[in-house]
């Protein structure tokens, strides 16, 4: 997930699905693993005059701060894992121990990149969660898992 790219009209769908989904199932927890990747919205400019200024940053913060979805009002916790995506291997190690320290209560992980899944048969992309990842995140929300 990209910073420009949160708190679009697709969130409000995203979110009202996950709070549902968590009410039906009695979870106590939604877990988001972000895919996060940093963005250029630092170097965008507004023209003002024919003068361009920098975003200001408490405009930036709250309305592209992927963080920001722990202030919704629900008795649903919310966990984002929101470490930088960079380095496949690095960033997977991570997410494993993370959700190690996150499954003590009846929870929902959704697993949220650019674009989804690696396609069925053309070649994934940086930004695709690639099928062994998938089995390796859902392996390790196993509690009885070896």
């Amino acid at each position: 997930m990209k910073d420009i790219w949160y708190a679009d009209k697709r969130d409000l769908v995203k979110w009202s699905v996950l709070i549902k989904l968590a009410e039906l199932n009695q979870a106590e927890k939604i877990i988001q693993i972000a895919y996060y990747r940093i963005s250029e919205i630092d170097k965008m400019e507004i023209d003002i005059d024919g003068v361009g200024h920098k975003l200001p940053d408490a405009v930036i913060n709250h309305f592209r701060r992927i963080q920001n979805i722990r202030e919704l009002k629900t008795d649903i916790e919310i966990c984002i894992f929101d470490e930088p995506f960079e380095n496949r291997q690095e960033y997977h190690n991570k997410v494993v121990k993370h959700l190690a320290n996150q499954m003590n209560k009846k929870c929902i992980v959704f697993v949220d990149p650019d674009t989804g899944l690696q396609p069925p048969k053309s070649k994934a992309a940086y930004q695709h969660v690639l099928n062994n990842e998938i089995l390796m995140i859902w392996h390790s929300m196993k509690k009885d898992s070896e």
